[in-house]
């Protein structure tokens, strides 16, 4: 990838300080320990970090199809606003695309909006920040789009706890999910971060003294 973005010192030395206060002793590869750590800068909250799930070869899989120029599929317009900069700040040639930007009626059910992008979902990315429901068709129909990887954090009390449960469970592509009800387009934004951070290893630089 070429690299331009760079993370302002303040701010590594406060994910250095985080990890040293709640991530440093876990048992797991470093790339690990720092998406949780990312997420707890973003947040501000500890518990955070424990709720962080990344399957084996999610952030090998998900560098390589950023690489590859897979399509990166968004569940909101807030969602795709933040992955766009992102992407725009690493000046990757990666598209980035929405559900509800593809919406033309409040009548147009998922469905709808998904088979308009069934060419560029296949192989690609998916983020979702907002909405279990979609994270859930993903999954009714993972067979169909073949993701390389989900970046899950929808919040809520109801759908949102059972279908990131599911997705951990059924493992049907590589992902990178936080549990329970906590989430938002930011965390989704806060893993995404993380995985490019990772490829330019910012999470050496954690375990500086």
């Amino acid at each position: 990838m070429r690299r331009i973005y760079r993370t302002d010192e303040k701010t590594l030395e406060a994910l250095r300080r985080i990890y040293r206060m709640y991530v440093r002793d876990l048992d797991e590869p470093l790339e690990i320990k720092y998406v949780r750590t990312r997420v707890i800068q973003t947040i501000g909250l500890a518990v955070a970090g424990r709720l962080v799930r990344v399957s084996e070869r999610a952030i090998e899989e998900g560098l390589k199809a950023l690489r590859e120029g897979a399509t990166v599929l968004c569940d909101a317009l807030m969602t795709e606003t933040g992955i766009r900069y992102k992407i725009e700040r690493y000046t990757l040639p990666n598209r980035v695309i929405s559900l509800s930007s593809l919406r033309r009626s409040y009548d147009e059910g998922l469905a709808e909006q998904l088979s308009k992008v069934d060419s560029d979902i296949r192989r690609s990315i998916i983020v979702i920040g907002a909405s279990p429901k979609v994270l859930n068709t993903i999954l009714d129909n993972v067979r169909k789009f073949e993701p390389r990887l989900i970046i899950a954090s929808p919040p809520g009390f109801i759908d949102a706890p059972y279908v990131k449960r599911r997705l951990v469970i059924e493992r049907p592509c590589e992902y990178m999910t936080i549990l329970g009800t906590l989430g938002s387009s930011m965390l989704a934004m806060a893993l995404f971060t993380a995985l490019l951070e990772i490829d330019m290893g910012y999470h050496r630089y954690i375990e500086r003294p």
